[in-house]
């Protein structure tokens, strides 16, 4: 994608990337449901402007967490997001271990490095996301930190 993420290029990347996506990994595991899944995202503005709540509330009908959606998205917690718990930082320790000389060259480090994730790691993330949860509802949506291990 090239220049910044604004409300109609990230409604353009549900509507033909993502959701496809999720519908495609849906259909290949039978023990997934499409009316049990929840989409999550932040209160970043690309994700708030009214097309993109729309489109959410049609394809996830109370089923997803954002800032004004029918599960409000609480402010300042990356610890239950595993881009902000995991992804961003092991990128970061992958990337920034030499110099990157251009835009180019970044992006298609970026895409290398993730494209070599593990599907382990994926099954683990998921595990420490939903973990994360459960320590959340423990404490009524309270700060939870002192039980991850």
């Amino acid at each position: 994608m090239e220049g910044n993420l604004n409300g109609e290029a990230y409604l353009d990347l549900l509507e033909n990337q993502i959701l496809p996506y999720i519908h495609d990994v849906v259909d290949h595991d039978p023990d997934l449901l499409h009316d049990e899944l929840i989409f999550q995202q932040d209160g970043a503005p690309p994700h708030f402007v009214p097309p993109v709540r729309q489109f959410l509330n049609d394809q996830f009908p109370g089923r997803w967490i954002g800032r004004r959606g029918p599960i409000e998205w609480p402010p300042r917690s990356p610890d239950l997001s595993p881009l902000d718990f995991f992804l961003w930082g092991w990128l970061k320790s992958k990337i920034y271990t030499s110099q990157t000389t251009s835009l180019e060259n970044l992006r298609a480090t970026i895409t290398r490095y993730c494209s070599e994730i593990p599907p382990e790691t994926f099954q683990n993330v998921r595990a420490e996301t939903e973990a994360r949860f459960y320590h959340c509802m423990e404490v009524n949506g309270g700060h939870f930190e002192h039980l991850i291990k």
